[in-house]
């Protein structure tokens, strides 16, 4: 009895040896991993050394012989040389608001240049067209416009609501519908008897009392703003 213990008592040792080298293993192996696994590398600027044929095209830029470069760059498969189809294209569109004060009626030609602009590949390589302070100072154009530009399509699209309520009163008040009890009084304009033709108005304390008078003596009546009788 004692021997068979004995044996079984160094079975366990070792599977638990084992065990715990399996263990160990495991951890240094995850380590490895986490050591080993690769940086992510930033991906480099594009460089560019300027050939012969670029200095004639940033000539011809410089002498604002935009037209020239665009006509020459436009289909080139050469992806350096098609930059400077975008940069013609944006400086073009620049050099037509040359004298021209910053206002909102040219704000979609500012965001015409941006957009040229954005698609230059080899932006750091282009110091002698200024790209750099050109992209910036039409940003700064863009930034300065955006709120009028908001503030502009806000008021287009209130003046648009506007048309269409008075367009669909208008329907109404020329082709009256059913109204009832407890109607709003936007209600009525639009899906009831439209326009009346007079409002009259008391105001207590409590409450806001109209009476809106419509051809053929009828009336209706309104308690804070509630169809509350109808008299026709």
């Amino acid at each position: 009895m004692k021997k068979f213990l004995l044996v079984l008592f160094v079975l366990i040792v070792a599977l638990f040896g084992c065990s715990n080298q399996s263990v160990s293993k495991n951890l240094k192996s995850g380590e490895n991993d986490l050591k080993e696994e690769p940086r992510k590398e930033q991906e480099p600027q594009k460089k560019h050394d300027i050939s012969s044929e670029d200095k004639k095209i940033i000539k011809s830029i410089k002498n604002k012989d935009y037209e020239q470069v665009i006509k020459k760059t436009r289909n080139l498969n050469n992806e350096f040389q098609k930059d400077y189809y975008f940069i013609a294209s944006a400086y073009k569109k620049l050099e037509q608001l040359k004298d021209a004060e910053v206002i909102l009626d040219n704000y979609d030609t500012y965001a015409y240049v941006d957009a040229m602009l954005d698609k230059v590949k080899y932006k750091k390589s282009h110091e002698d067209l200024e790209f750099l302070q050109t992209k910036e100072n039409n940003k700064k154009n863009i930034d300065a416009l955006q709120k009028d530009k908001n503030d502009q399509l806000e008021e287009n699209f209130k003046e648009a609501e506007t048309r269409e309520r008075n367009k669909a009163i208008q329907e109404r008040t020329n082709n009256p519908q059913s109204v009832s009890g407890g109607m709003t009084k936007e209600e009525v304009l639009i899906e009831g008897w439209g326009r009346p033709e007079k409002i009259n108005k008391t105001q207590t304390v409590d409450h806001t009392l109209e009476q809106w008078v419509y051809k053929g003596n009828k009336y209706l009546y309104f308690e804070n703003g509630i169809l509350t009788t109808i008299s026709n």
